[in-house]
């Protein structure tokens, strides 16, 4: 972990002195901490993925190209991961290289992809983009570019689409998020947010929610029958799919989870600071209401643990924006500061020391 554990230093580092720098030198090291982190993904060996052996599978089954030439539905049927990752692997099937290279090469595309868009998103969505890097490099460069990279890459265009409705540009965001989709179909959760983009965060209506939530999660109330009547095959199949991992690889939702309570915690503080931090952010309750809607959902959807943390983690992406906006909330700076630096280190103890989803990184030699 001593890779993972200099990377964060660093950035941490970045961030504390990042002030000091004009705007032309900020925007030279901004770009060059991306081109660490890309450095850092590029040089990993394949055993860093505690889901490799998923993407090699994954790979074996994607459809040989032929049958795309035949037919797209027929081929878009035996797809067993989402349509990009299908396509890709069918093509890399045909260049004659190894298996090993070609999920390297595939490992290797997702992740510079997704911290690209990360890093373009945060740029545009964040006030405090050195420190927003930082709290990336903490949990979500850990979560995604080493792990889930799908997911890693959805949730870098999410962030644009976000930065887009922002803009007051509808059209945009959606189109960005069915581009999401096409890489991680849980992306589409995200629409959610035209229903209430426009309105103030509101803590009464998220406590009645949160409410809500506790009361099914500790009741146990079977929500299955709800599920099961949704009008949409792929929805089905992949609420079988995620009731089938849970089977083989059994996932607890805990409420006194860490890393949820930390969240509860920041939501919190953000709702105590709201009227400050609207000031600096126009997006802060866009993404205020989807860390709400993240809280409630890993509760509301217990009784199917992956799919619940799914859900959780697609909205609760944007607390590496809200977090650094604390240090403009209250005062002293330095005080502010250093609570968000104890709260990204938190975190990163907690995904790479504690959670079991980060392997050890190993350089591509070794």
């Amino acid at each position: 972990m001593l890779i993972y554990v200099l990377i964060t230093l660093f950035l941490a580092e970045v961030a504390i002195v990042s002030n000091r720098f004009n705007e032309r030198s900020q925007k030279l090291l901004y770009i060059a901490c991306g081109f660490l982190l890309l450095f850092v993904v590029l040089l990993r060996n394949h055993e860093v993925s505690k889901d490799y052996l998923i993407y090699e599978r994954l790979y074996t089954l994607a459809p040989d190209l032929s049958v795309l030439k035949q037919s797209f539905f027929k081929y878009y049927s035996e797809c067993s991961s989402e349509l990009s990752h299908s396509l890709l692997c069918s093509y890399l099937k045909t260049l004659g290289n190894s298996d090993v290279t070609n999920l390297w090469i595939v490992f290797t595309l997702y992740a510079i992809l997704g911290v690209t868009a990360k890093m373009y998103g945060i740029k545009r969505l964040s006030n405090l983009e050195f420190y927003s890097l930082f709290i990336y490099s903490c949990n979500l460069f850990l979560l995604h570019e080493m792990t889930q990279i799908r997911a890693g890459l959805a949730i870098g265009i999410i962030f644009i689409a976000l930065a887009e409705l922002r803009d007051n540009k509808k059209l945009n965001f959606c189109l960005w998020i069915f581009l999401a989709s096409f890489f991680h179909f849980s992306s589409l959760l995200v629409l959610v947010v035209l229903f209430f983009y426009k309105y103030r965060a509101n803590p009464v209506f998220w406590s009645i929610a949160f409410g809500v939530s506790m009361f099914i999660y500790f009741a146990h109330v079977d929500l299955f029958y709800i599920l099961k009547i949704i009008p949409s095959e792929y929805f089905q199949f992949k609420l079988e799919l995620y009731l089938k991992e849970q089977e083989k690889n059994p996932i607890e939702v805990n409420f006194f989870n860490v890393a949820f309570l930390i969240q509860n915690l920041i939501i919190i503080v953000c709702f105590y600071y709201q009227k400050e931090i609207e000031k600096i952010n126009p997006s802060v309750n866009v993404l205020l209401n989807m860390a709400c809607l993240s809280s409630c959902s890993y509760l509301f959807f217990t009784q199917i643990p992956a799919f619940s943390v799914r859900v959780s983690e697609v909205f609760n992406c944007v607390l590496i924006i809200l977090i650094p906006l604390l240090i403009r909330a209250f005062k002293p700076k330095a005080l502010a500061e250093a609570v968000v630096l104890i709260i990204g280190f938190c975190i990163f103890y907690i995904y790479a020391f504690h959670s079991g989803i980060v392997q050890d990184y190993k350089f591509i030699w070794s």
